[in-house]
């Protein structure tokens, strides 16, 4: 058994902080944001599109989807709303290994909007992960992995951040593609996923601000309990 120990350190600005910068460049504030995540996936059975049912899936449309795998982890499944089964964590055998997955379904675009920042998890031996529009057929990310030449394990992996931001387009069919370069000469386990915070569109400052204040105001006082007299 290993004993881990993770630090984690967190940065943040208060809202209030920011007043004086947004008097005095009028039109600018912070962009709000929300996380959602697409993953890879291998199918544990013939259906190869998590949450389309085997029997509507159209290629044309949605891609070649996810190849079959293994479960890196006995009775690892993800099953969709269909009963299908699927494994975000499979076993990559010797050699390359490039796997499709269609993930329209867990982006949930109900509008168009810009991804500002993207953070990627992959496991040792991986080269790449993208994510393409297949409506437009254009690539939107491509991150990519420095592995160690010392030992098994990853050096570095690509992030994204910008303030213009990448667009996400709502009615669009999106596939994510990773690729694995083998070369332990065994079997290993893989992940593959990117997390995406993109612009909350329907974010309110004002009226967050406003409810939080009421909320404030709303909540109850606590009053210190009477001292019992003494006897």
């Amino acid at each position: 058994d290993l004993t881990v120990r993770h630090k984690v350190e967190i940065k943040f600005v208060r809202d209030s902080d920011l007043d004086p910068y947004r008097a005095t460049h009028p039109g600018w504030d912070v962009v709000p944001l929300y996380q959602t995540a697409v993953q890879g996936f291998k199918a544990l059975e013939n259906a190869r599109y998590y949450g389309v049912a085997h029997d509507d899936a159209n290629a044309d449309e949605l891609g070649e989807g996810c190849g079959i795998g293994m479960s890196a982890i006995e009775g690892d499944v993800d099953e969709d709303s269909h009963g299908q089964k699927f494994t975000a964590h499979w076993v990559v055998p010797p050699g390359r290994e490039t796997n499709r997955t269609n993930v329209t379904r867990f982006l949930n675009l109900k509008k168009d909007t810009r991804a500002h920042y993207i953070a990627t998890h992959l496991h040792p031996m991986a080269e790449s992960l993208t994510l393409k529009d297949l409506t437009t057929g254009e690539q939107v990310y491509q991150s990519t992995v420095r592995n160690s030449k010392e030992r098994i394990g990853i050096d570095d992996v690509d992030i994204f951040s910008s303030q213009e931001g990448l667009p996400l387009q709502a009615g669009h069919e999106y596939e994510l593609t990773s690729v694995y370069d083998n070369v332990s000469g065994k079997d290993v386990d893989s992940m593959a996923v990117l997390y995406l915070y993109a612009h909350d569109t329907d974010f309110d400052r004002k009226r967050t601000l406003k409810r939080l204040e009421t909320a404030e105001l709303e909540k109850p006082v606590k009053r210190k309990a009477n001292p019992q007299p003494s006897m």
